[in-house]
C-alpha cells in the first residue's frame, strides 16, 4: 500500500518554499512519523498544473497512517467519490480536525487543476507571503479540490501523498546489457 496524510503542522502557503520546499515538509512529516517512502505535497501552480505531473503514482491502496484504506488506487484517490475514510488524518495516525478556516491548501480546483482562479495565484507557487487569495482549500476533511479561498498568510496543513517507486533501468537503451567478469588468471 501507499500512504497519504495530512501535516500536523500548519504552514503559510505564502511560506512554503515553492513546491520543493513543501515536499520538504511532506517529507520531514513522513519521516518524523516513522513512515515509509516518499512523499510530495498535493499543489498546483502555474508551471505545474496538476499534482499529478509530478507524481508517481500507484494502482496500490493509499491508506491514511492510522492504516485506514481511503483509496483503492490512485484513480480511486484522485476521483474522491468513494473515499471510504476522512482524509483528515496526520502522520501520526491521529484525525485532525480541518473544519476552521485553515483547512488544508492545494492550490487546484475541484477538477484537479491548476486553480487560475486565485488572484493571487497560489501565494506566486508558494514563496510570497501576502494578503493575496490560495485556492483549494479542504474544509471537513473530504477531498482534495474544493475551490475556497484563503489567504497566503494564513497558516493551512498540507496534503502529501506517497510516491510510488521508479523503476530504474538496468540497460541504457543505446547500449546493450555491461557485464562483469572475473578472471582466473593473474595478471601483472
Amino acid at each position: 500500500p501507499k500512504y497519504v496524510l495530512v501535516t500536523s503542522s500548519k504552514q503559510r502557503p505564502g511560506d512554503l518554499g515553492g513546491l520543493a520546499g513543501a515536499d520538504v515538509i511532506c517529507q520531514t512529516s513522513a519521516n518524523n512519523a516513522g513512515l515509509p517512502g516518499t512523499y510530495f505535497a498535493y499543489l498546483s501552480t502555474s508551471t505545474i498544473t496538476q499534482p499529478t505531473n509530478r507524481f508517481t503514482t500507484s494502482d496500490l491502496p493509499y491508506l491514511t497512517p492510522d492504516d485506514v484504506q481511503l483509496a483503492g488506487s490512485w484513480s480511486d484517490l484522485i476521483s474522491g467519490d468513494d473515499l471510504s475514510s476522512t482524509i483528515a488524518v496526520n502522520e501520526f495516525g491521529q484525525h485532525i480536525d480541518v473544519s476552521g478556516s485553515d483547512g488544508i491548501v492545494t492550490g487546484t480546483n475541484r477538477f484537479g487543476r491548476y486553480a487560475t482562479d486565485s488572484g493571487g495565484a497560489n501565494c506566486n507557487g508558494f514563496s510570497i507571503v501576502d494578503n493575496s487569495d490560495v485556492v483549494g482549500l479542504i474544509r471537513g476533511g473530504d477531498f482534495l479540490r474544493l475551490n475556497v479561498l484563503n489567504k497566503c498568510n494564513r497558516q493551512s496543513h498540507l496534503f502529501c501523498v506517497e510516491q510510488a517507486l521508479t523503476p530504474v533501468p538496468t540497460t541504457s537503451p543505446t547500449e546493450g546489457p555491461k557485464y562483469v567478469f572475473v578472471t582466473s588468471s593473474k595478471q601483472r
